[in-house]
């Protein structure tokens, strides 16, 4: 049988749906109270004749990928979905080529560079990192398209006799760890069961029951928890978020153990027996490496069991990398810390090792085919990564538990649509969480299912 790439895509459409959060997700750089949720459709037919349709959504979050305070969300959100319909017209012709779709994903993020320059607004140039947050539907669009073609998951579809490429030919020259390799030795062919969820602790939610009582706050009514507590007895979690304002240690620690113990005390007397894990998250606040050790070291001899159950630190300073030039080896020396907004393109690996990231977290609103690539470097470098998917729902959660599953993620996978957008996510299996865990056996679809 002749290697079935010959895959080319015929056309592709985008449409947008606004999204009310059930409750503001608050980040250093502002508060996300609405977002627009971008649907894409695409069909790839080969030579054959035989045709596949595929679908990818993503939320286009400007506040987390273009952090302009000179820019309003409207005006970020209309040059996302500008740029968004730009991609449907052109990404057949960016396809045109029969090809897998990971040499798709590849072409389209390059000319994902030239169409972001185009955007109208050049006194304020959307930056690359908002630009793979639109293209990223139309890249998973494509991959499950191909797998649904090949009447397999997207996953199998990544084995040598589908792909005949070995990963030196994505990573470059400059990467000799890759001669020799295949994507196909690191994405498991079996999923794993079950994968741990996680919750996000905003920096203002209440704690417990009696804290929102005390807080004098309205309860939405919803039949939703209204605070962390009820959160843990309604789905069973352990693992835990903190946003963190990265500027006020004295604040970040003290609410760092006061999530710790109030989480703790809720398992002991639910007797669970899990254990509590945490990660932190200041969204880029923190001005450099000495804060975060600072932090680290004052949550230490605050609260030796808190300290121990922080899991890792993720991207608490600036996302320029080479104008920033970070050192961030004194916190990994302490606790793992991983790149995050910074992480946009593959050309990047090489300065998040020399600055002594610990690994990467993943996510993907970056694109499927750059967080299989960027994974595959990671087991190369024997380094961890995580996976988060930005609250996305519906499609796009699917795609990042089934992601995580094929995957050997550190912290499980991080989908939190469930607390800020639960009417769009879906009612199937693959969207509950029980116990604490995603169960994954409903993920026996083809293409990303």
């Amino acid at each position: 049988m002749s290697l079935p790439t010959d895959v080319r895509i015929a056309e592709a459409r985008v449409a947008f749906e606004e999204r009310r959060l059930r409750t503001p997700l608050i980040l250093s750089t502002g508060p996300i109270a609405a977002v627009t949720q971008a649907t894409v459709a695409v069909r790839v037919e080969n030579a054959r004749g035989q045709s596949a349709a595929g679908t990818g959504t993503i939320y286009l979050s400007d506040l987390w990928s273009w952090p302009d305070p000179k820019r309003t969300h409207l005006e970020r959100d209309a040059a996302m979905q500008a740029l968004s319909v730009t991609l449907a017209q052109q990404l057949p012709e960016i396809g045109r080529e029969p090809a897998h779709a990971l040499d798709h994903g590849v072409a389209l993020e390059h000319a994902l560079h030239g169409l972001a320059r185009k955007v109208p607004d050049a006194a304020a140039p959307m930056p690359f990192l908002a630009a793979l947050v639109c293209a990223s539907p139309f890249d998973a669009a494509v991959h499950d398209a191909f797998g649904k073609l090949l009447g397999r998951s997207a996953y199998a579809a990544l084995a040598p006799e589908f792909l005949p490429q070995g990963l030196e030919h994505y990573l470059g020259a400059a990467e000799p760890l890759a001669q020799g390799r295949h994507l196909s030795e690191f994405v498991r062919r079996r999923p794993h069961a079950r994968l741990n969820a996680w919750h996000i602790v905003g920096k203002a939610d209440a704690l417990t029951h009696a804290e929102f009582a005390r807080s004098g706050k309205a309860p939405l009514g919803d039949g939703l928890p209204d605070n962390v507590e009820g959160w843990i007895e309604r789905l069973g979690l352990a693992c835990f978020k903190l946003k963190i304002t990265g500027t006020d240690n004295l604040f970040d620690v003290k609410r760092t153990v006061d999530t710790f113990a109030a989480v703790r005390e809720v398992h002991d007397r639910l007797r669970t027996d899990r254990n509590v894990t945490l990660s932190i998250d200041s969204n880029e606040a923190n001005p450099d490496a000495a804060s975060v050790v600072d932090y680290l070291e004052r949550l230490r001899e605050a609260s030796p069991r808190a300290y121990d159950a922080l899991a890792y630190v993720e991207q608490p300073t600036g996302r320029d990398l080479k104008k920033a030039n970070a050192d961030v080896r004194p916190i990994a020396l302490r606790k793992p810390v991983f790149v995050d907004e910074a992480l946009t393109g593959l050309e990047l690996l090489p300065t998040v090792r020399a600055q002594g990231w610990s690994g990467l977290a993943l996510k993907t609103c970056k694109g499927q085919t750059g967080a299989l690539l960027c994974a595959a470097w990671c087991h190369l470098h024997g380094l961890p990564y995580t996976l988060q998917d930005l609250t996305n729902p519906g499609a796009a959660w699917i795609q990042g538990i089934g992601l995580a599953a094929h995957l050997e993620t550190l912290n499980g996978v991080e989908l939190n649509a469930y607390q800020y957008t639960p009417a769009a996510i879906g009612t199937e299996p693959v969207f509950r969480i029980e116990q604490g865990w995603h169960e994954t056996a409903a993920l026996q679809g083809v293409g990303l299912a």
